[in-house]
């Protein structure tokens, strides 16, 4: 049973999706995943401990409509990637105080600890209401214990930004800047850069299109503040 376990676990790890081989560096965004109309991109930062990387792709709904799920935070782990657990624990206005807990998938999960962090997230939108975006970074550590085997992320920051392309389809980016902390084996960072962007807007694709017509309130509510403003 112990070797079958070991031998899947090296199965698993070798088939793990492949990065580019092309040097990420500070002065430009490299390709480094594509699938299903989502495009995965990574740069390099100061002293990075990872990447700073970028999701790209576009959702067939209004951006209103998009805007909805992503604010449903208590449904957040049912789409976007290695997302645990997630909650708010403080909201003022348009800004809110989230807890994360992140947990890698197996076999990953069997060699790292999951990671958590609080963020600050704040939603702008543009008098046009053409473009929404949500800047989240780490922050008010204390509102929240660090529980058992779990790293607390010593930064965090990054932002959805929501393009209305046309009447039904929007456009999403998704950007991270992290620190994980801990010790993380490379090969560990270099497939959450390309999975984590990658999975989170197709998840995201996925849940605006399973709850379709489930946030008519919420939506209506983004686009009267729009009305509001003319």
């Amino acid at each position: 049973m112990r070797v079958q376990r070991i031998t899947a676990l090296l199965a698993a790890l070798v088939a793990a999706p492949a990065c580019t081989t092309t040097p990420i560096t500070a002065d430009r965004w490299i390709t480094i995943g594509e699938q299903d109309g989502v495009t995965v991109t990574a740069r390099s930062d100061e002293n990075p401990s990872m990447p700073v990387f970028r999701g790209v792709g576009e959702v067939n709904a209004t951006i209103f409509e998009v805007q909805a799920v992503l604010s449903d935070v208590s449904r957040q782990s049912e789409w976007m990637s290695y997302c645990a657990a997630s909650r708010v624990v403080m909201a003022e206005d348009d800004v809110r105080w989230v807890y994360n807990r992140i947990s890698m998938p197996d076999p990953v999960s069997l060699f790292v600890w999951d990671r958590d962090v609080v963020v600050r997230v704040e939603t702008v939108m543009e008098e046009s209401g053409t473009v929404i975006e949500s800047r989240f970074e780490q922050a008010r550590s204390e509102l929240v214990p660090v529980p058992e085997r779990v790293v607390r992320t010593p930064r965090l920051r990054g932002h959805y930004r929501l393009t209305a392309i046309s009447g039904q389809v929007t456009g999403v980016e998704y950007l991270v800047d992290a620190d994980p902390g801990g010790d993380l084996p490379d090969w560990v960072k270099r497939r959450a850069a390309r999975e984590l962007p990658m999975k989170t807007i197709l998840g995201l694709r996925a849940q605006v299109e399973r709850t379709r017509g489930n946030y008519s309130v919420e939506a209506l509510r983004w686009r009267t503040r729009v009305a509001a403003r003319e």
